[in-house]
């Protein structure tokens, strides 16, 4: 499809985004393409780019209403009560058939070149490089005695932002705040920046819990505005860029979590690799039962289905 009114920017890993012609605005479309471990898979969740163009909208009108500063202004998305008080996004081009309830409009920003990510659970690459005997991870010194899934005061661990199909390499809030100073950036933006990122997820975390549920991380991307305040930009919260897991227990009894979000495909590549597969590709059934969380996923933080 021809876009007429606004610019094609870039296309990213799962998401289009097209610039409007006074550069003041984006419109991020997001498609149904899935990527894992930095690199585009060969394979479509039916149904992806609407759930997380939803919830993300969902959890930036929350964050408003709680009192953080988000670049959101409208979605096609008109299935969700909270979306209403700021309208609908009446671009013609992007309510077709093709687009109807994938495409966010967003206030622009001038990015931060550093993804970051705040953990409350150990889990994921923290985990992971806990069990090697690694007791700091991104300059946070964590006790020692923790196991998978136990809860931590969170904590701040930084990322750069690799080109795509590279890896992103952790960093310290130290090194975090020098990247921000040499981008021309305030001495205290980085703490101020930290200090939004963990009240943000504390307060979500919380809303998630009286869902039944366990936000145990998630990744923020911010930048600065045109009147130089410090907003939350790009997707907010969604199961690509958080882990919500619920607590059960195996066969013998121990406690075991459960993933509503990427971790799937996650798991199913990792569990591939140790078989030999390197370049797995994903089965019908990891592409439903990922496509079935995510739908059950909006319904509990919504009460709400697309």
């Amino acid at each position: 499809m021809i876009i007429t009114e606004y610019k094609l920017k870039f296309s990213g890993k799962v998401r289009d985004v097209y610039e409007s012609t006074d550069s003041t605005k984006l419109i991020l479309c997001a498609t149904d393409r899935v990527s894992a471990f930095d690199k585009i898979l060969n394979a479509e969740i039916p149904g992806k780019g609407k759930y997380l163009t939803a919830l993300s909208a969902f959890w930036s009108i929350w964050a408003e209403s709680e009192g953080y500063d988000t670049a959101y202004c409208c979605c096609n998305v008109d299935t969700i009560p909270l979306i209403n008080p700021y309208g609908k996004l009446d671009d013609p081009e992007f309510n077709t058939k093709e687009l109807a309830g994938r495409c966010t409009k967003m206030e622009k920003l001038k990015m931060f070149p550093i993804e970051c990510i705040v953990r409350g659970r150990m889990y994921g690459s923290l985990w992971t490089a806990y069990q090697q005997g690694q007791y700091v991870f991104c300059g946070e010194t964590l006790p020692r005695g923790l196991k998978k899934g136990d809860e931590l005061e969170p904590i701040f661990t930084p990322t750069t932002k690799a080109p795509q199909g590279q890896h992103d390499e952790n960093i310290t809030f130290d090194e975090f705040a020098n990247i921000l100073c040499a981008e021309g950036h305030s001495a205290d933006t980085a703490e101020t920046v930290r200090e939004l990122c963990i009240n943000l997820y504390k307060d979500a975390y919380q809303y998630v819990a009286q869902r039944g549920l366990i936000l145990m991380d998630t990744k923020f991307e911010l930048g600065v505005d045109r009147y130089g305040t410090i907003r939350f930009g790009d997707e907010l919260l969604t199961p690509d860029s958080s882990r919500y897991m619920y607590e059960t227990k195996d066969v013998s009894g121990r406690k075991k979590f459960k993933s509503m979000d990427k971790q799937i495909i996650r798991d199913f590549i990792a569990e591939q690799k140790t078989l030999g597969i390197e370049h797995p590709e994903l089965t019908p059934e990891i592409i439903e039962a990922t496509a079935r969380a995510y739908a059950a996923l909006i319904e509990r933080l919504t009460r709400c289905t697309l």
